[in-house]
């Protein structure tokens, strides 16, 4: 998951290498973790 100041050309990059998701969405976070399986998850 990354986080920017908003800048299109960036989220679009984000978004071609799967790195951009809602992190307020429960499908989406679940998803990423699912995905991903981190051994931890700090927020």
């Amino acid at each position: 998951m990354a986080s920017g100041d908003g800048d299109d050309d960036e989220r679009g990059l984000l978004e071609q290498l799967g790195v951009v998701m809602d992190g307020l969405a429960a499908a989406s976070v679940g998803e990423a973790v699912a995905a991903v399986r981190p051994d931890v998850i700090v927020n």
